[in-house]
């Protein structure tokens, strides 16, 4: 009779030793911490107030229904945004928003043409 024959190891059966199983359970503790450290950074960071400006109605606007949103944007120069509106009666008005001591203020309304800033 021959010798006697040997299965091949599974991947698994290599990582016998503590020293082996000891590297994986670091590898998947940094995995773990990198994901969570890169969660927490995410939920510390202030939100972008500028980045979705959505406009549904203006204070002080005749006939809101029938007017449309023509742009807002944000001046940083000034740090205001300034919201562009066609009224039905085909003007268009300029409206700016600003943080104030008793919250957000609307002003303007002026008559402005559409290719100024």
């Amino acid at each position: 009779m021959g010798p006697p024959l040997s299965r091949p190891s599974l991947p698994y059966e290599r990582l016998t030793t503590a020293r082996a199983w000891r590297i994986v359970v670091y590898a998947l503790a940094a995995v773990l911490i990198l994901l969570l450290a890169g969660f927490a950074v995410q939920l510390a960071q202030p939100p972008d107030r500028h980045a979705s400006i959505r406009v549904e109605t203006l204070p002080g606007l005749s006939n809101a229904e029938d007017s449309r949103i023509e742009r807002v944007r944000w001046d940083a120069q000034t740090g205001r945004t300034a919201i562009d509106v066609w009224q039905p009666d085909g003007t268009l008005r300029r409206y700016y928003v600003t943080e104030g001591e008793r919250g957000i203020e609307l002003s303007g309304g002026e008559e402005a043409s559409p290719e100024s800033p």
